[in-house]
């Protein structure tokens, strides 16, 4: 993404737009989101219409329309794929499950209940990449750090 302040737009490798710049006066991000960044698009009566991108792979984009407490309830709106570090609830004992079962662990979603991908990482990347064998579930985890409830079935690699 670069921006030009001389015509006062933006570029990204897939659409490019020169209009005023509006404030939508909404500094929340994605749920799987903590580094993405958010554009304002259209301000409405009691709406807003962000463009949220991911700066580290900017195919990963999604447009949000609604009001602004809504953009970081997980349910409600999240990008494609997670975009930084989620602070997520049993990353150890989630990495174990998944190198059990020759697979990778990665948080999707950050909430009191995140949601998990395990994956077959056929690359090698770390990264779940169209084509790689997952499943995806909600965990739930006690104070110890221990995953108590899951839905990964006998998913194995």
């Amino acid at each position: 993404m670069l921006w030009n302040d001389k015509t006062q737009s933006y570029h990204f490798p897939f659409l490019t737009f020169s209009e005023p710049i509006l404030d939508c006066n909404c500094d929340r991000k994605p749920a799987n989101g903590p580094d993405a960044e958010g554009f304002c698009e259209e301000v409405g009566r009691k709406t807003i219409q962000m463009l949220f991108t991911c700066p580290s792979n900017p195919s990963n984009f999604r447009r949000f329309n609604g009001k602004c407490k809504r953009v970081s309830k997980a349910k409600a709106f999240s990008l494609p794929m997670p975009c930084g570090e989620l602070n997520c609830k049993c990353k150890n004992a989630m990495a174990t499950l998944a190198a059990d079962r020759g697979a990778v662990a990665q948080c999707w979603t950050a909430a009191k209940k995140p949601t998990y991908r395990i994956f077959c990482d056929t690359n090698g990347n770390g990264v779940w990449d169209n084509g790689e064998s997952r499943r995806d579930s909600k965990i739930k985890c006690t104070a110890a750090g221990v995953v108590k409830k899951h839905n990964f079935g006998n998913f194995n690699c």
